[in-house]
């Protein structure tokens, strides 16, 4: 992208990382976790009250995949919650469908949106998945790891959970 994707901003203004966070703050969680890294960390901490409230992980080696990423996060959760797994190129957070998502939600179970039969961002992972992912070596893809459960797909009207802002062009045509 050629800068960090925290800052970009969305059409209201918000930057990416403050759009997702207000978002998951209307569900009054527990906690919010950012894995971010280290391009742009300090600003993140001099950013604003709601983005100061969450817990900040640092991953300095990004490039050794997701599955570090998420399980640095794990190991902030004061205990296994129930986990959202969102990425940050994919700021488009639907409080309904988070909503419906908490809701539908029961043991050794993943909850993946679709968009006309396609799965998108964000997930949701009930606790007792999460206590197996924190178990798992670093070796394992997260792709792999999840398909070892029961998956529930819940369509929705929201187009958004599908996108992802990767190149400058793919920014470029969210902003119109």
């Amino acid at each position: 992208m050629g800068s960090s994707k925290l800052w970009l901003k969305t059409t209201e203004g918000k930057t990416f990382v403050e759009h997702i966070v207000f978002e998951y703050a209307k569900l009054n969680p527990e906690v919010i976790v950012l894995v971010v890294n280290t391009q742009g960390f300090s600003e993140l901490k001099q950013h604003t009250p709601i983005i100061q409230k969450c817990k900040m992980v640092v991953n300095s080696t990004p490039e050794l995949g997701r599955m570090q990423s998420i399980q640095m996060g794990l190991g902030v959760l004061p205990e296994n919650l129930p986990l959202f797994i969102h990425n940050i190129d994919n700021p488009f957070v639907p409080l309904d469908l988070l909503q419906e998502m908490i809701e539908e939600l029961s043991e050794r179970m993943i909850i993946i949106p679709t968009y006309e039969g396609k799965g998108g961002h964000p997930i949701l992972l009930s606790k007792e998945v999460v206590f197996m992912l924190k178990e798992v070596t670093q070796e394992t893809d997260f792709k792999g790891f999840i398909r070892k459960f029961s998956s529930h797909f819940i369509p929705t009207k929201h187009k958004s959970i599908l996108l992802n802002i990767n190149t400058p062009s793919d920014y470029q045509q969210y902003l119109g």
